[in-house]
């Protein structure tokens, strides 16, 4: 099993226990195909009803994030008048630019081409 694959079935796991009523579907997307138990995954995840998650729920889904993500990805930035109080969204960004966007947006194209 992959390491994204190890990381999908805890999350899976997890929903199935959230909706039992569920568990008939997973038939129709067999383990070892990784693939399908991520189409499965995301299936869950859409028809799950709004509610808190639980903090290990939150962090193993984080790290299949990151996992995922490659350098074909874009760089995720924000600015403007949004980014008073960056803390809410820092998580969410790979940079967030501060202040005056016209000012600042050639030194971050010179940081990125480094």
């Amino acid at each position: 099993m992959t390491p994204r694959g190890e990381l999908v079935e805890p999350l899976i796991a997890h929903l199935l226990r959230e909706m039992p009523e569920c568990r008939a579907w997973e038939a129709s997307f067999p383990r070892g195909d990784a693939p399908a138990r991520r189409r499965f995954l995301r299936a869950l995840a859409n028809v799950r009803p709004p509610a808190p998650l639980d903090p290990d729920f939150l962090r193993l889904q984080d790290a299949l994030l990151a996992a995922e993500r490659d350098e074909s990805y874009p760089l995720i930035v924000a600015g403007g008048p949004c980014t008073v109080n960056p803390e809410p969204i820092a998580e969410l960004m790979d940079a967030i630019l501060i202040g005056d966007g016209e000012e600042l947006e050639p030194e971050l194209v010179e940081c990125v081409r480094q």
